[in-house]
């Protein structure tokens, strides 16, 4: 009937304080300066045709929580509402709406097991429309294209043998965010267009490229095709330019 007691003392530890990001990324955007775990601040440029916004980030402390809040973007001015959906920690991370504004501030709040929070504050600007109008490129799927293709050089010449009664003509354009369109055509602007133009034997197309950049700035290049007569000839002009006679008066005089 003998009886041994064990005593157990049982002590909670002190909680956890690391209320620090081991990771934070804006996709497709230029964050300022690069992510820095002592680093609060940091200014995010995005395109200017931004619609939303995909941020992760990871915690150091596997006790710490994260919340991303909306935060006033000029001094003096209410947090707008906050359209996100998605986890800071989650694969895809969280998608902010972002549609029209030209500004937004956004913190990512790190609380602590022992209750102290850290912000990183993201301060989110669009970045000005890009102005770019130039094609990129301009290739032909047959004869000769002349001059050589440069962005600066607006007009060209394709020529092609009689054989031939259609060319395919590729263009794109220097900007990803620009687009080209066909003059005439059905086709809607984009970053790239194929489309074929056919020519009737000794006959001249002239095709009309207008680019168009973010901003509205835009620039024409042009494209003449021409195709030389059947036979191979393509001077149809079968008319004299001069005719003299010696010793004799030559009447009507010539035309």
């Amino acid at each position: 009937g003998g009886v041994q007691e064990y005593l157990v003392d049982i002590k909670r530890a002190d909680p956890d304080h690391n209320n620090a990001l081991a990771e934070l990324a804006v996709g497709g955007s230029k964050m300022t300066p690069v992510f820095a775990a002592k680093t609060l601040r940091y200014a995010v440029e995005v395109p200017f045709s931004t619609q939303q916004l995909s941020i992760a980030a990871k915690a150091q402390s596997k006790y710490a929580r994260m919340e991303l809040v909306s935060l006033p973007a000029t001094a003096g001015a209410a947090a707008p509402a906050l359209q996100a959906k998605g986890d800071l920690a989650g694969k895809g991370g969280v998608t902010v709406e972002f549609p029209t504004a030209e500004r937004i501030g956004l913190a990512i709040a790190v609380t602590a097991q022992d209750g102290k929070t850290a912000q990183y504050v993201l301060d989110v600007r669009r970045a000005p429309p890009d102005s770019n109008a130039d094609l990129g490129a301009l290739t032909a799927s047959a004869g000769v294209l002349s001059p050589i293709f440069s962005p600066r050089i607006i007009s060209y010449a394709v020529s092609l043998p009689a054989a031939i009664d259609s060319v395919k003509l590729t263009v794109s354009t220097a900007s990803p965010v620009a687009t080209v369109a066909v003059e005439g055509a059905t086709t809607k602007p984009a970053a790239s267009q194929t489309f074929t133009v056919s020519v009737a034997a000794g006959a001249t197309e002239t095709i009309n490229l207008m680019v168009s950049a973010e901003d509205g700035t835009q620039k024409m290049y042009r494209v003449r095709v021409s195709r030389e007569a059947t036979g191979g000839y393509g001077d149809r002009n079968a008319r004299l330019a001069r005719l003299q006679l010696a010793g004799a008066q030559l009447s009507p005089s010539f035309d």
